[in-house]
């Protein structure tokens, strides 16, 4: 399964918008490979997703960081950094 979405366009109106990620539950559920979720604090995921995620993929470190929802374009330098010190 690929999930893939672009938000980037939305204006600011329309930033709030309730999203169903029910389709990536299971898929996520079934990895078995270290999993590290890099929020932005003023991005799209809520905190009940995030905290649906948390229950479902226990192992996952969640990691929120002072950006909006494309983290690698609003602070790529400081993205960079984390995913040296937090990936093997």
């Amino acid at each position: 399964m690929i999930f893939k979405h672009h938000l980037a366009q939305l204006s600011d109106e329309s930033r709030t918008f309730d999203t169903d990620f029910t389709v990536m539950w299971p898929t996520l559920e079934s990895v078995t490979a270290p999993i590290v979720l890099v929020r932005g604090r003023r991005g799209f995921l809520s905190d009940d997703v995030v905290a649906e995620f948390a229950a479902r993929v226990p192992s996952a470190r969640i990691i929120t960081v002072d950006s909006g929802h494309n983290v690698q374009e609003d602070i790529p330098v400081e993205l960079a950094a984390l995913l040296r010190t937090t990936l093997p």
